[in-house]
C-alpha cells in the first residue's frame, strides 16, 4: 500500500510537472505570436507613414503651385489671361482640397478597419455572436475603405490635372 501511494504521488508530481511545462510552452508561444503581430503592425504602420508622407509631399507641391498662381494673378493687370489664370487657380485649389479630404476619409476608414480586425482577434471563441457582428462590421468597413480609396484616386487624378493646367497657364505668362 505504501508503494502504491508513493507511485501515485510520483505520477501526480510527473503530471503536474508536465502540465507546468505545457503551460510554459503555451505562454512562450503566445508571447512569440504577440511579438510577431506587434512587429508586423509596426512594419505596416511604417509603410503607411511612408506612403502618407509621399502623399502629403505631393499635396504640398500642389499648394506651392497654387500659391504661385495666386501670386501671379495679383501682379497682373486686367486681362483675359488674368481671368483664365484666376479660374485655373480656383479649379486647382478646389481639386486639391477635395483630394486631401478624400485621402483623409480613406485613411480614417483604413484605421477603423484595422481597429475592428484587432477587436475581432481579441474576442474569445465562446462569444460567437460578437465574433459574427465584428466580422460583418470588418467587411463593411473594408468595403467602405476600398470605395474611399477608389474615390481618392479619382480625386487625386483630378487635382493633378488641375494643377498641371495651372502650371501651363503660369508658363504661358512666363511666371514659372
Amino acid at each position: 500500500a505504501e508503494r502504491l501511494k508513493a507511485e501515485a504521488n510520483a505520477e501526480a508530481e510527473r503530471l503536474k510537472a508536465e502540465r507546468l511545462r505545457s503551460e510554459a510552452e503555451e505562454e512562450r508561444a503566445r508571447k512569440l505570436r504577440e511579438d510577431a503581430a506587434r512587429r508586423q503592425e509596426e512594419a505596416d504602420e511604417r509603410a503607411r507613414r511612408n506612403g502618407a508622407e509621399a502623399d502629403e509631399a505631393e499635396e504640398r507641391s500642389w499648394e506651392a503651385t497654387i500659391k504661385s498662381g495666386w501670386d501671379a494673378w495679383r501682379k497682373m493687370g486686367g486681362s483675359d489671361r488674368r481671368a483664365r489664370l484666376k479660374s485655373a487657380a480656383r479649379r486647382a485649389e478646389g481639386a486639391v482640397t477635395s483630394s486631401r479630404q478624400g485621402r483623409q476619409s480613406w485613411v480614417a476608414a483604413e484605421r477603423r478597419h484595422g481597429e475592428t480586425v484587432v477587436a475581432l482577434e481579441g474576442v474569445g471563441a465562446a462569444d460567437a455572436a460578437e465574433r459574427q457582428r465584428l466580422r460583418l462590421e470588418a467587411h463593411e468597413i473594408e468595403a467602405e475603405a476600398s470605395g474611399s480609396k477608389r474615390k481618392w484616386d479619382s480625386l487625386r487624378q483630378k487635382a493633378a490635372g488641375a494643377v498641371t493646367a495651372l502650371e501651363a497657364e503660369l508658363r504661358a505668362i512666363g511666371h514659372m
